[in-house]
């Protein structure tokens, strides 16, 4: 996976697309996933849930982002998220602390 060294930041990743990478079946690789900034406050207590899709889940809806707004739905191709203490997956949340 090439990353823009110019356009990523820590917790922004921001992939190059110049080279295709095809990986073969049962490969397994590392794949940094940027996701759209938000700013939400949470509080002590509050519980977070993390979806992952091959696709958009909300597929027709412009006014939350999701462009293109039609999506064909596959059935090709298969993703699995493995997580092990050798190989651990992370999830990232920056935390911007208060002034």
């Amino acid at each position: 996976m090439s990353l823009d060294p110019v356009l990523s930041t820590p917790h922004q990743p921001e992939h190059t697309f110049r080279t295709l990478q095809p990986v073969r079946d049962g490969e397994e690789v590392d794949v940094l996933v940027p996701l759209s900034s938000s700013a939400t406050l949470f509080r002590a207590g509050d519980r977070l849930r993390l979806t992952v899709a091959g696709r958009y889940q909300r597929p027709r809806n412009p006014f939350f982002g999701h462009f293109p707004t039609h999506c064909q739905p596959t059935t090709s191709g298969k993703a699995t998220i493995l997580w092990s203490p050798k190989n651990a997956s992370t999830f990232e949340i920056p935390v911007i602390p208060k002034t």
